[in-house]
């Protein structure tokens, strides 16, 4: 993470609590443990516990462990992949979430996939609430040695009530699949079951949009099988004669959840000093007395997640909206302000023009 400034970038990764969390306790890695146990004279081992009986300790050449390296603190900070960026919170400012893979050997110390929280500042920290307090943890089955291949996934309103919701898309390990997590009224989450409809597994990248605009946001999910030949079981195979082979699959999930609520969906275009798409501008929606924020983005995260440029906000019963602000990305950041603008439309608003254009009539449901 850099902060930019008149005299240029500086590096606030450490600083701002993105980098790592504080769990620097080496000792919990099974790994660890094991590599002490078997050498027990080595730097920092004289109190490192034993590691558990079902985890097997024969050959330090067998273990997920360079004890020289893995346990300084520039390793013990997670295994990130992509980091998604929204307003979770509907504070005014972007929380993150990152998505990481989490081996179950590996202790304490590995960061998993988890929700950041801007504290706001010019010079913002982002705290760490925890995915137990905040509702997002998963129990792999029932399962000890499971892994997390949480490489991609998003942050969006599926159902419209305007929050943002976490869909972590797990790749290509035993057990892994995608989950979803709707946030409630409190700001934590629950999981949404399997049987509403995101049930793919090995889940891997992940595009939104309302594909078939009818004002609520649908998902693709790819599908990867790098790891299919140690568990076939648990992958997509078909038989062409008589060998197994694996396929790779894209599945498209339609909503069917979201027409509960009200919507609008922003369409930006760029005008002088702005780019024609408009990415990096800011969108605010006021609503029913809740300001949300979007940023148009360009894409992030691992393989380059890309998702539609239209903003999506969610409206819950608010039937209309007070206010729509837009900070377009010219060198001025010029801001435009729009009042009393109908809900359940798309709009585009092209910037310098002072009007909003509505076209998408209001859906017959809502």
């Amino acid at each position: 993470m850099w902060l930019g400034g008149p005299e240029g970038f500086t590096d606030w990764s450490i600083d701002s609590g993105f980098a790592s969390d504080d769990r620097e306790d080496w000792s919990t890695n099974l790994n660890a443990q094991c590599y002490c146990k078997l050498e027990p004279d080595a730097e920092g081992c004289d109190t490192v516990p034993d590691p558990p009986s079902y985890f097997g300790c024969t050959s330090v050449d067998n273990l997920r462990w360079d004890h020289t390296a893995d346990s300084k603190p520039h390793r013990l900070g997670g295994n990130t992949f992509s980091t998604a960026s929204g307003d979770v919170d509907n504070d005014g400012d972007m929380d993150l979430f990152n998505f990481e893979i989490v081996h179950w050997d590996v202790g304490d110390t590995s960061d998993p996939a988890e929700l950041l929280v801007n504290d706001g500042a010019a010079n913002p920290v982002f705290s760490r609430p925890g995915n137990e307090a905040m509702g997002l943890t998963r129990d792999w089955d029932g399962n000890i040695d499971y892994n997390a291949g949480d490489m991609t996934g998003a942050l969006f309103d599926f159902d419209n009530d305007g929050r943002l919701d976490v869909l972590i898309a797990s790749s290509d390990y035993p057990y892994t699949r995608a989950f979803l997590f709707h946030q409630k009224a409190d700001g934590k989450f629950e999981e949404v079951p399997m049987d509403l409809g995101i049930s793919q597994p090995h889940a891997h990248g992940v595009a939104i949009a309302d594909f078939d605009q009818d004002g609520d946001l649908d998902v693709v999910l790819g599908h990867s099988a790098a790891r299919c030949s140690s568990s076939p079981e648990e992958c997509y195979s078909k038989l062409v004669g008589s060998k197994d082979v694996f396929v790779q699959e894209v599945h498209a999930f339609r909503n069917d959840v979201g027409q509960s609520g009200n919507w609008l969906r922003v369409n930006l275009v760029g005008g002088a000093g702005s780019n024609r798409s408009a990415i990096g501008a800011v969108v605010k929606v006021t609503a029913g007395g809740v300001t949300q924020m979007r940023e148009v983005g360009g894409g992030y995260g691992h393989v380059g997640i890309q998702h539609e440029l239209t903003q999506h906000f969610g409206l819950g019963t608010a039937c209309n909206v007070d206010r729509v602000e837009v900070r377009w990305p010219d060198a001025a950041g010029t801001v435009e302000v729009f009042n009393n603008v109908r809900g359940n439309y798309v709009i585009t608003i092209e910037q310098g023009q002072g009007v909003v254009q509505y076209d998408v009539p209001a859906s017959s449901t809502n």
